[in-house]
């Protein structure tokens, strides 16, 4: 089957420090419900996820009841660190090949590691919101690849954090039309990912998810 065009905008990223009497899954919740309209576009949930105590499952049941996307085919990859992502480009582009559905809402998230510095209870929560299309976007898929693991250190926090960066930089207008940009994404003996993009129009920035 021949590969599909596919692009990406980011609607809202964030990093936050958790207690935990919050469950995850409230706070995605609570960042879609300020987008209803968009959000009732998409035809796919998908939730990538660490291993955490807020299974990706449940979040996943949870936030289709809340928001009543019950018509909403839901799609859950875990157990796979940083490359939960990576992961759900590969289906993604073999179901917008088939012409079966168009519009995915992929929450990235984790809520596994302890704050530094901070009191024991307490967790460093990083979210993206990233929807991806066979239609235009902010960023075009030019290649996304899935390397072995190593004993390495992981590079990044979360699978969160490369896109939190990237939202960042956007907000700042620190990103040219056109520019390619590489995201890394480095989970230790799960493997590591790269994703490449590239920058198209800024005209999508406005009207997105601010808190």
């Amino acid at each position: 089957m021949n590969k599909t065009e596919m692009y990406i905008s980011i609607h809202y990223a964030e990093a936050f420090i958790s207690d935990r009497r919050q469950p995850l899954w409230e706070r995605i919740v609570q960042l879609l419900s300020a987008d209803m309209q968009r959000v009732k576009e998409i035809d796919l949930l998908c939730y990538c996820h660490q291993t955490n105590p807020d299974p990706g499952m449940i979040g996943c049941s949870k936030i289709r009841n809340e928001l009543n996307l019950t018509g909403v085919f839901p799609l859950v990859v875990g157990q796979s660190g940083s490359l939960s992502f990576t992961n759900i480009l590969t289906i993604l582009n073999w179901l917008f090949a088939c012409g079966s559905h168009r519009r995915a809402l992929c929450v990235i998230a984790d809520s596994r590691l302890k704050a530094i510095g901070a009191e024991t209870n307490s967790y460093l929560t990083q979210i993206s919101i990233v929807c991806v299309t066979e239609e235009h976007g902010d960023y075009k898929i030019e290649d996304h690849r899935k390397d072995k693991g190593s004993q390495r250190t992981c590079l990044t926090d979360s699978a969160a954090e490369p896109f939190l960066q990237l939202y960042r930089q956007e907000k700042n207008r620190a990103i040219d039309e056109n520019e390619q940009i590489t995201l890394h994404f480095e989970a230790g003996e799960f493997g590591r990912s790269e994703l490449k993009l590239r920058r198209m129009s800024f005209s999508s920035f406005n009207g997105r998810l601010e808190n």
